[in-house]
């Protein structure tokens, strides 16, 4: 026979107690077991959809717009700001202005990219064609942000060994997947239109140039 480690009752052998003590401590175990599970599954997803949308980017677009729990493309998102704040903290991206005023900069540039991608979801949600939610809009675009999340990586190694006249083409490669793939987005969320949205994507891609030029360089 055992005893309750808790209220010292005696126990069969391979059994709990059911004293509140132990039923209690069971349900703490169970709860950090489903939570071990849970973490495992967003680690698991987050290289699912990483693989995915460089393999197959359009059918891995759909795919995670259908999703209802959008948390990797926001943990995308939060490592791609990051890497921008931390970029422009530590004058990765070479500008005069952001030498001068590198911590703020740094806020500036990552709070500026998270405006965008929040307007360009609001206004694709707005415009859409298909079933999906807010939600799953901006969740989307967040997700689109793994390309240029790995170009600004390869952009820190390449100024770190300082490659000649690779700043220049990261930067105008990471400008360019920026606005690839949220074209892809776009329209995954229109794709039932003839024209997949392109004209109000275009109309909307200028806007958020305006937008980023007026939050940046002016505020």
């Amino acid at each position: 026979m055992a005893f309750c480690r808790y209220c010292g009752k005696e126990i069969p052998e391979g059994k709990n107690c059911d004293c509140a003590e132990s039923k209690a401590a069971q349900q703490t175990q169970a709860t950090q077991q489903t939570q071990s599970v849970h973490q495992a599954n967003i680690v698991s997803d987050c290289v699912d959809d990483f693989l995915g949308l460089l393999i197959n980017p359009i059918e891995s677009i759909e795919k995670n717009l259908a999703k209802p729990n959008q948390i990797t493309g926001y943990i995308f998102l939060v490592i791609n700001l990051l890497i921008l704040f931390i970029g422009s903290s530590f004058s990765i991206f070479h500008n005069s202005y952001i030498e001068k005023n590198q911590f703020l900069c740094g806020i500036e540039l990552a709070a500026s990219i998270g405006i965008i991608k929040l307007f360009m979801a609001f206004v694709s949600y707005v415009t859409k064609d298909v079933d999906t939610t807010f939600d799953r809009a901006f969740g989307t675009f967040c997700y689109t942000t793994i390309p240029t999340t790995v170009l600004m990586i390869v952009m820190v190694l390449v100024l770190i060994f300082q490659v000649p006249f690779a700043h220049s083409i990261i930067r105008l490669s990471w400008a360019s997947l920026d606005m690839l793939y949220g074209y892809f987005a776009f329209k995954a969320m229109h794709k039932n239109s003839q024209s997949n949205g392109i004209g109000i994507y275009v109309i909307a891609q200028v806007l958020a140039c305006v937008i980023f030029s007026v939050l940046y360089y002016y505020i």
